[in-house]
């Protein structure tokens, strides 16, 4: 195999592949070259991701490498175009002055996802991939925990597509108007790993202006999504979501409107305080009235911390406390100028929103406060 390339296009491709393997993944990324044509394949057990980029000079062939260590040298060789070649164990990169030999990786053909899927769906990769940054962050990262709070469900709306995903703890949900790309049946729901949303939405931020269409296809076991020159499919959980519907409520007794980025730098000063004393459930505390919020964070034997920031708040006065790690998560994710915090009582969910719509909801429990 013999071919030259931009180095960037193909560190690239070689270490987004390579994010499919995972811990448990096999240990390489598969490189097969053909008509000018570089396609960069990664196989994991639960994902595949694959990128072709435009190459010449070319002796076609195939080619197993370490993602991780290939890539980072060819990030290190000079900027601009590369040659790569191989030979029986070897493969040579060379820029330059600058060459590298890596010895080739047994070449392992792991049977690839993408059976049975439906005709491809196109939608505008920009609201969908901010979708996915609202609600994967509500994801549990504990492999060990049930795999239901590890995925998103994909359900239908009257009006669209709605993904929910929750750790147990808090839920994040994002309606998106106009799409429909799960199949007709009107009961279908499906549950797609959040680590693979996550590296969705990581690559379609990386792609260069002009890429702004992504097709997604669904299957009975797996899904899968093209935007630009990437492709990333993906197992589908297996399982029943839980019954979300009985947390979302059309009104609350109280509600703070209050300036996103007041709020977050608030939230983000008395955070890390707080951070001080994780371990022990410290907590950030939020008193309410009509124009103010006070937050405040006390730790035993360490210190204290206080803010205050103007605010619009309707209902009886409150007082209720998070954990501001989670809090700032739900705030974050808020696309509007104002955010909308409603609750019930301090032991029910509180629900972070748009100031003026709720297609993006983040329902957060409180924690006890001293």
């Amino acid at each position: 195999m013999k071919f030259l390339c931009e180095r960037d296009e193909l560190s690239e491709a070689v270490i987004g592949a390579g994010r499919a393997l995972g811990s448990r993944g096999t240990s390489g990324v598969r490189l097969e070259l053909s008509s000018n044509t570089c396609t960069v394949i990664g196989n994991g057990p639960e994902m595949s991701i694959s990128a072709s980029i435009s190459v010449s000079n070319v002796e076609d062939g195939v080619a197993f490498v370490p993602p991780s260590l290939f890539g980072d040298l060819l990030r290190s060789m000079p900027e601009g175009a590369v040659e790569i070649a191989t030979d029986d164990t070897t493969i040579q990169m060379r820029a330059g002055r600058t060459e590298f030999s890596l010895q080739l990786l047994n070449d392992i053909d792991t049977p690839r996802l993408r059976q049975h899927l439906s005709d491809p769906v196109v939608l505008n990769d920009k609201e969908f991939t901010s979708a996915l940054r609202q609600v994967t962050r509500a994801a549990s990262k504990d492999d060990s925990r049930d795999l239901l709070y590890t995925g998103v469900l994909f359900t239908k709306t009257e009006s669209g597509i709605r993904l929910v995903c929750t750790d147990g703890i808090r839920l994040a949900l994002r309606d998106i108007e106009g799409a429909d790309f799960l199949p007709t049946d009107d009961d279908t729901e499906v549950i797609v790993p959040a680590r693979a949303l996550t590296e969705l939405e990581r690559l379609t931020h990386n792609l260069k202006p002009g890429h702004s269409d992504l097709a997604i296809s669904m299957g009975a076991k797996e899904a899968a999504f093209q935007f630009g020159n990437w492709s990333l499919t993906t197992r589908l959980i297996d399982g029943r979501f839980r019954d979300y519907r009985q947390l979302l409520q059309p009104s609350y007794p109280r509600v703070l409107i209050a300036d996103k980025s007041s709020l977050l730098e608030s939230i983000r000063r008395l955070r890390r305080m707080a951070r001080e004393a994780r371990d022990i459930g410290t907590h950030l505390k939020f008193e309410l009235s009509d124009t103010t919020l006070k937050l405040s964070v006390r730790i035993p034997l360490v210190g204290q911390a206080e803010d205050e920031i103007d605010v619009t708040f309707s209902g009886d006065e409150f007082v209720v406390a998070f954990d501001p790690e989670l809090l700032a998560e739900g705030v974050e994710a808020v696309e509007s100028e104002f955010v909308r915090v409603e609750f019930t009582e301090n032991n029910r969910p509180a629900c972070i929103s748009n100031a003026d719509n709720r297609e993006y909801q983040y329902l957060l429990m409180p924690v006890k406060f001293r």
